[in-house]
């Protein structure tokens, strides 16, 4: 049968693979082409307002190690969260942050989880920034 590594690893698969499904489901939907300037930033707003969910979430869990691996990331997704703007280049530097925690990060696969799915959040967000 399997032993304890293998049936880690699945798990984690799976795990991951779970928390990437609803994304790529949703990331059909940004690529649908909008011409109106209030819905393009109707869904700006809103897939901001979902990564600063996650992550607002995700620190509020007590898991060990999660508040450490997303501090980070929480330092400079304040302001952002404050104050959501379009700007590529401001979400591009915030999804830098949790990818360089995501690989520097030895936790468990639980925190990991965490931060990817804050790092998929401001994906989608990202997307939502191009103009049709």
């Amino acid at each position: 049968m399997f032993n304890k590594s293998t049936s880690l690893r699945f798990m984690s698969l799976m795990m991951l693979t779970s928390l990437m499904a609803p994304m790529l489901v949703s990331s059909k939907a940004a690529a649908t082409p909008v011409r109106d300037a209030g819905k393009v930033e109707s869904r700006f707003l809103t897939a901001a307002k979902g990564a600063c969910a996650a992550l607002y979430s995700s620190s509020q869990k007590n898991i060990p190690g999660l508040e450490q691996a997303l501090a980070p990331i929480h330092q400079k997704m304040d302001a952002f969260c404050e104050n959501p703007q379009a700007d590529q280049v401001v979400i591009r530097d915030l999804m830098d942050v949790a990818r360089e925690t995501l690989a520097s990060s030895e936790d468990s696969v639980v925190v990991r989880s965490h931060v990817l799915q804050v790092y998929n959040h401001l994906n989608y967000t990202l997307q939502t920034t191009f103009i049709w």
